[in-house]
C-alpha cells in the first residue's frame, strides 16, 4: 500500500507540475527600475520601451512600459512616476478614461487589484474591452490602474481570447495580476 501511496503522489506531482505550467509561458520575477519596489510576475521576458503621455490636467511625463508576447497574448505593465501627489489621482482617473474610449471598444467594470501595497482609488479603475467588430484584434483588454507613492501604474493584458481562459488548467491572468505587489 505504501508503493501504491508513492506513486500515485509521484504521478500526481508530475500532473501537477504539467498543469502548472503551460510550456507556452515561462513565468519569471521582473523588479522594473525605477517603480518604487514593484515586483512583478510575467509569462516571457519584457522588453522596455519609454514613451511621453500626458493627461488632461497633467503635463507630459515619461512613461517606462514593460511588454512581451506569450501564449497569443500581449502583457504589459505601464508605469510613470509623478512631481506632485495630486497629480497622482488626476493621473489615474486620466489613463482609465483613455482606456475606456478606446475607439471600437465596449469597456465595462472589473475587479480592481487590491492590498499588495497598492493604493487603488475609490472607483476601483479596471476595465475590461471588448472589440465591437469580430475582425478587429485584438478582440479583448483588460487593464488595472493602482499607484504606489508617486507612482501610477497600469497593467494590462491583450488578447484574442478572453484572459480569463484556462491555459492548461492555469488561470494566467490570474498570475499576472496576482504576481504584481510591493514587498512589505
Amino acid at each position: 500500500m505504501p508503493a501504491l501511496r508513492s506513486l500515485v503522489l509521484g504521478v500526481s506531482l508530475v500532473a501537477l507540475s504539467q498543469v502548472a505550467c503551460s510550456p507556452a509561458l515561462d513565468w519569471r520575477e521582473v523588479r522594473p527600475a525605477e517603480a518604487d519596489g514593484l515586483i512583478a510576475w510575467f509569462p516571457c521576458k519584457p522588453q522596455m520601451a519609454e514613451r511621453p503621455m500626458s493627461w488632461p490636467g497633467v503635463e507630459a511625463v515619461t512613461v517606462r512600459v514593460l511588454s512581451c508576447r506569450a501564449d497569443g497574448l500581449i502583457w504589459s505593465l505601464a508605469y510613470a512616476r509623478m512631481v506632485d501627489a495630486p497629480l497622482v489621482p488626476r493621473t489615474l482617473t486620466g489613463w482609465a478614461t483613455a482606456w475606456r474610449a478606446r475607439k471600437g471598444y465596449d469597456s465595462v467594470a472589473i475587479a480592481p487589484l487590491h492590498g499588495r501595497g497598492m493604493v487603488v482609488p475609490e472607483a476601483g479603475h479596471a476595465w475590461a474591452l471588448t472589440a465591437r467588430a469580430s475582425q478587429t484584434s485584438p478582440r479583448f483588454g483588460r487593464a488595472w490602474h493602482f499607484s504606489h507613492g508617486l507612482t501610477v501604474f497600469q497593467a494590462s493584458v491583450w488578447g484574442d481570447r478572453l484572459q480569463e481562459s484556462l491555459t492548461k488548467g492555469e488561470d494566467v491572468t490570474a498570475t499576472f495580476t496576482n504576481g504584481l505587489h510591493f514587498p512589505s
